[in-house]
């Protein structure tokens, strides 16, 4: 199944594997998708548990395009790792010892253009990271441990303005402590760590005072127009700061309905709490019934849940259905909305939900 643990039928299989062992114990493995294209191949010394990986493994996209190429050393990844895109264009190029990236990682658009740039000893960041706009300006640089012992962060506008200079300094509400910031037009709003930042997102903006480098005060979220200018009389939520810690607030999620913040991360939670969320499986088991076409086991489902409290993406990672399970599981998690997202920092998030359901007959 998508777990890789063994079905009995074809019912239940996504993938299927063909191997060969050799007299020095060299066992090379061959797994397909149902369709019969090429999942992976690899090759084990004496069992096919993880730590006896030893020599080239590659992984395939279901459409035959390779995924990613890294070599095995006793388990471990050693050497260059190499990722594709689905359509076959090169996504990341990295670099392992010991299962750790050591040395130069580069990561590029799906149209060729580099992307992200970063370097690593022992899987800590060292020297710095730059980050790329697709047009060729830099976006993102930070040096690490280079001036005072501190890394500092460096970031510009798509159109090569500055907009912001600071240190890595994690708080509740930011991983920057800000020094300067500008907006796209290049007027300073925030001068030795003091003043007013905008922070725009995709539809909305935040805005709030900086003090000391750090989020303070009250902060105001507000929505965007069509031409991304802040429409002030239509507020979308107000989350208190003290020196970049979460004192109280609210966020609105869909329009109407609000979550209320007191602490840096409020958790997803259906809306009338774990008896609403129970009825509600209840009521889609008798809505969408299988009757007695259904396997008696525990299926792990996962899902998204978005930020207006809406679901998407509804899979099934453990456990054998039928598919009349499958059909009923996608429907009733798939229509859910009620439920309250996930607020980390004063900022929706979306979630990934992971829920185990007993079938019993």
């Amino acid at each position: 199944d998508k777990d890789w643990n063994e079905v009995s039928s074809k019912k239940g299989a996504e993938f299927y594997r063909v191997q060969e062992t050799y007299q020095n114990d060299t066992i090379k493995v061959f797994d397909y998708f149902m369709n019969g294209n090429k999942q992976m191949n690899g090759v084990y010394y004496k069992t096919t548990e993880i730590e006896n990986r030893n020599g080239w493994f590659v992984w395939f996209y279901e459409n035959g395009n390779e995924k990613e190429k890294i070599f095995y050393e006793n388990g471990n990844k050693e050497g260059e790792g190499t990722f594709w895109y689905e359509s076959g264009e090169l996504k990341t190029v990295l670099h392992y010892k010991k299962n750790e990236f050591d040395g130069e990682r580069k990561k590029f658009y799906e149209t060729g253009e580099l992307y992200e740039l970063e370097y690593y000893e022992a899987g800590e960041n060292i020297k710095e990271y730059k980050h790329w706009y697709k047009n060729g300006e830099l976006s993102i640089l930070i040096k690490y441990k280079i001036i005072n012992d501190v890394d500092s962060v460096y970031k510009w506008y798509e159109n090569g303005n500055n907009k912001l200079t600071g240190t890595i300094y994690s708080t509740q509400a930011s991983s920057i402590k800000l020094e300067n910031f500008w907006n796209e037009a290049g007027d300073q709003l925030v001068l030795d760590g003091n003043g007013i930042y905008i922070e725009y997102h995709d539809g909305f903006c935040w805005t709030g005072p900086i003090i000391g480098g750090l989020y303070s005060k009250k902060w105001k979220k507000y929505k965007l127009n069509s031409t991304d200018e802040i429409m002030f009389n239509d507020i979308l939520g107000v989350v208190k700061y003290k020196k970049g810690t979460v004192v109280s607030g609210y966020i609105y999620y869909n329009g109407k309905d609000k979550v209320k913040v007191k602490q840096s991360k409020t958790e997803c939670q259906y809306k009338g709490g774990d008896s609403a969320f129970n009825s509600y499986i209840t009521f889609s088991l008798n809505k969408w019934n299988c009757n007695e076409d259904f396997v008696s086991n525990d299926v792990k489902i996962k899902f998204i849940i978005k930020k207006d409290g809406t679901t998407k993406d509804v899979e099934i990672i453990g456990g054998e259905t039928t598919e009349c399970q499958k059909n009923t599981i996608k429907l009733m998690f798939g229509q859910m909305k009620d439920w309250e997202p996930t607020v980390i920092d004063g900022r929706l998030i979306k979630t990934r939900y992971i829920f185990t359901m007993g079938f019993t007959k």
